[in-house]
């Protein structure tokens, strides 16, 4: 039997936290995977045991160095009492504990850009560079990888680049379910352009309404739906207004599954300014629904790359992302659809699972550490 720890802040509501559950389930009965969470919080389903920390975020700097402090001595005892034969972490304040609990024997994930996502963010940025003393580093994108290497010191030969499991076959389980009878009301007389994510400067809302109001004249009856919610609601719901097009655009709030919507839409949209490996696209293609996206750093250039369908345009460019959404609103996609099953069998869960067995050392098959 082999043993994984994750080091994770919880397992609850995110991408990273989702993809951990998923790991755990996919990794063959003779690997153990025990959880190190830093607060009682969890939604998804996992395989394994966990060992709860107590010791949510703290606010402060006092605070912080005394909370990192605590977590360190808890690591450190759990890692020397587990004996573990791979330790991997997510998230930066994860990784952090892990190199220094760890040092030349921690696998760290890196799932966001770091030039861009933590451009003003001395102590993200600082987090960073102390991955130059992990083992193993997992990236989601060949673009963080090149970033890592290029802007943060890190060797190349340390990063592996694993992308995100797609979850097929929930997925498609839940797109399959009826909407609701004032939900359907949206979807019962023209096309539906779809988008979803929280509403932040990130995902750049804003330039998707502008350019489905330039693109609006054609694709007559066409309506926009924004799944989420987030601290720019109410300044998208006044852009809908000040453009005149309340009439045309719904904005449903956060939705559980918000894959039933994405399924019967038209056309995904993603306008984001920047990622890390967007699972959401990733979703969009389970549900077999044609998509346009920002080229934005990073992930979507990678999902598409090889493909000749031009569906992609530079961030913020809302005559570009309104002229491609005319095009793949009113083309035949079928040839987009064909693409998306084998771009998602290389997205499988058992491959990827397998992926991260290897980069730790241990026989996807026989769940005996490689010599």
């Amino acid at each position: 039997m082999k043993k994984i720890v994750f080091i994770i802040p919880h397992l609850a509501g995110g991408g990273a936290e989702h993809v951990a559950a998923t790991l755990s389930r996919y990794f063959p009965e003779t690997v153990e995977t025990v959880f190190t969470l830093f607060e009682d919080k969890i939604e998804y389903d996992y395989r394994g045991r966990v060992i709860l920390l107590n010791l949510k975020s703290e606010e402060g700097i006092i605070k912080k160095i005394v909370n990192i402090f605590k977590r360190y001595l808890k690591l450190k005892k759990i890692i020397k009492d587990e004996k573990p034969d791979a330790v991997i972490s997510f998230m930066e304040s994860s990784n952090f504990l892990n190199v220094l609990c760890n040092p030349g024997g921690a696998i760290v994930s890196v799932r966001a850009h770091p030039s861009v996502n933590y451009k003003n963010d001395f102590f993200n940025r600082l987090i960073v560079r102390s991955y130059k003393f992990a083992k193993k580093i997992i990236s989601v994108s060949s673009e963080i990888r090149e970033d890592l290497v290029d802007n943060f010191g890190i060797g190349r030969e340390k990063i592996k680049v694993i992308y995100n499991p797609a979850d097929t076959v929930e997925v498609e389980k839940m797109a399959a379910v009826p909407l609701a009878p004032e939900d359907e009301k949206i979807f019962s007389d023209g096309g539906v352009i779809i988008t979803a994510g929280r509403m932040n400067e990130q995902k750049n809302h804003a330039s998707l309404i502008r350019a489905f109001h330039m693109a609006l004249p054609h694709i007559e009856g066409a309506k926009l739906v924004v799944l989420g919610r987030g601290e720019l609601e109410r300044d998208l719901k006044k852009l809908t207004a000040d453009l005149n097009i309340s009439d045309r655009v719904y904005f449903p709030g956060f939705q559980k599954n918000p894959y039933k919507f994405i399924a019967r839409s038209r056309l995904f949209v993603l306008s984001s300014l920047y990622e890390g490996f967007p699972n959401t696209l990733i979703e969009a293609m389970i549900c077999k629904t044609p998509l346009i996206s920002s080229r934005c750093p990073s992930g979507p250039a990678e999902i598409f790359d090889g493909a000749k369908f031009d569906n992609l345009f530079e961030p913020g460019d809302c005559a570009a992302m309104a002229s491609r959404m005319i095009t793949f609103y009113k083309r035949d996609n079928e040839d987009m659809i064909s693409f998306y099953g084998k771009k998602l069998s290389e997205l499988s869960k058992e491959k990827i699972a397998a992926e991260y067995l290897d980069a730790c050392g241990i026989s996807a098959k026989e769940g005996s550490r490689d010599e």
